[in-house]
């Protein structure tokens, strides 16, 4: 015999079966035969939004007015209507001129604030060397901010356009590329970085004024992650390095006893382990 719950069950099942009883109907939603096609004037107002997007990123570090998702939307609208390449190109040729502009102008001279002071020409020079190191580790800080929004942009090219194709670089690899190539074009800046640098350690070592390792980690991590610490830096270093110490060597040799000497060189190694813990290159801590 069927339980109360079964006949009920049917009872109400073949009510539902009756007369006027209208069966659900599932949905089916087709794809377009053709992709519909986008405005006329799609293209040109997309890529000019896109364009005043990459300008206030490189400017001020954020898209400006417009939102993220809605620039990444607007990209990927792009790129699936096979705009692809004309974003890239696009954003390319806008950042190489944001960065070759942004390189020159640390070519220029920066004396505010020392200009008219009656320093001493050492301090002055040492000021002034400051300074500019502190130029450019904001660049470089500024680079790596505004590439990561910029990245967050064009993560729909990077990953459907420029990783499938391999003649291209990614959007990080592709700012890196341009900060190497254009410090490396403008030989007075690259060696500005270097004779700057290489004059605070000196001054550091002479305890003539103490160095600020934290913007000489700076400032050498951006040469390392352009890949010219080595040509730009490494060597130079390790002249500079020598002749320092082969000059206070023969000095010492002749005025110190070899107790004081011993002490005084013993003190030296001990400070030249710390300088290697803060901003030299693993390349030449193992020389």
């Amino acid at each position: 015999m069927a339980s109360g719950y079964q006949s009920k069950f049917r009872s109400t099942n073949s009510r539902r079966k009756g007369p006027g009883f209208v069966a659900k109907r599932k949905i089916v939603i087709k794809p377009f035969g053709v992709q519909p096609k986008p405005p006329a004037d799609f293209e040109q107002k997309s890529l000019k939004r896109v364009h005043e997007a990459v300008a206030t990123t490189l400017k001020t570090g954020n898209v400006g007015s417009a939102s993220r998702e809605e620039m990444y939307r607007l990209v990927e609208s792009l790129c699936i209507h096979s705009r692809g390449e004309v974003v890239y190109s696009n954003l390319h040729t806008q950042c190489r001129i944001h960065i070759e502009n942004t390189v020159q102008q640390l070519a220029a001279p920066h004396t505010e604030g020392i200009r008219g002071k009656a320093e001493a020409g050492v301090l002055t020079e040492a000021k002034l060397d400051d300074r500019f190191l502190q130029r450019v580790a904001k660049v470089w800080a500024d680079h790596c901010h505004n590439f990561a929004v910029i990245r967050s942009i064009f993560l729909y090219l990077d990953r459907t356009f420029v990783l499938p194709n391999p003649r291209l670089t990614s959007i990080v690899g592709m700012g890196l590329t341009l900060l190497r190539t254009s410090l490396t074009s403008n030989s007075r800046v690259l060696r500005q970085i270097t004779s700057a640098t290489l004059a605070a350690i000196e001054r550091d070592r002479a305890k003539s004024r103490p160095a600020d390792r934290q913007l000489l980690s700076k400032v050498l991590g951006m040469l390392r992650e352009l890949k010219i610490y080595s040509s730009a830096f490494e060597g130079a270093f390790l002249t500079s390095t020598r002749r320092f110490y082969e000059t206070e060597s023969m000095q010492l040799a002749i005025t110190l006893p070899l107790p004081e000497y011993l002490k005084h060189s013993e003190s030296r190694l001990n400070e030249e382990k710390g300088r290697v813990g803060v901003y030299i290159a693993e390349s030449i801590r193992r020389q």
